[in-house]
């Protein structure tokens, strides 16, 4: 089926996506078993003992690498994200990454451990927004609220450094004076 020797609790899957894509009609060669590959020597150093596709794995996955490029990245957990839909249309449980997941992950990530480092977020921000691609800081300022939401710890931080970039709305959210 491939030159590659899958090992993980996921090889009869990993083959099985594999042999699906092939009988469709797709060569499904070069960069896309070999990061099959590399997910399955993966899964294997973090322990995984049964095929389950969660999110914390996904995420561990999904982790930006050391001057990885964002469209590398972005393949990389393409790859994956295949697969899980492939385990859930067979009927298995697999955390599926939906498209704004790994932008979300990486800006949460980034701001993190920004507070952690107590980096100036007035000066990291811009940095952050252009990374993202946003046309204006305040459409790069959901994250500020995500990482509250989702680290209370670093909500007081978050606030100090730049509440006032991230301003409470009354009303509908589309509503401005």
């Amino acid at each position: 089926m491939t030159k590659y020797a899958f090992r993980s609790p996921f090889k009869k899957y990993i083959e099985g996506m594999i042999a699906q894509k092939r009988a469709l009609g797709y060569k499904y060669h070069g960069s896309s078993p070999r990061l099959l590959f590399q997910f399955d020597k993966f899964c294997l150093t973090q322990g995984c003992t049964e095929p389950v596709l969660s999110k914390e794995l996904a995420h561990a996955w999904a982790k930006k690498r050391p001057h990885e490029a964002m469209a590398t990245l972005h393949h990389r957990v393409g790859i994956v994200r295949q697969l899980a839909l492939y385990m859930t249309r067979i009927g298995l449980h697999a955390y599926v990454f939906t498209a704004s997941s790994l932008p979300n992950t990486h800006a949460v990530g980034c701001l993190k451990r920004w507070v952690v480092e107590g980096k100036d977020f007035m000066t990291y921000l811009p940095v952050l927004k252009t990374y993202l691609g946003h046309y204006s800081i305040s459409d790069t300022a959901r994250y500020l609220r995500l990482t509250a939401e989702a680290y209370p710890d670093i909500t007081a931080k978050v606030e100090d450094a730049v509440g006032h970039v991230v301003p409470t709305m009354g009303g509908y959210g589309h509503e401005t004076d």
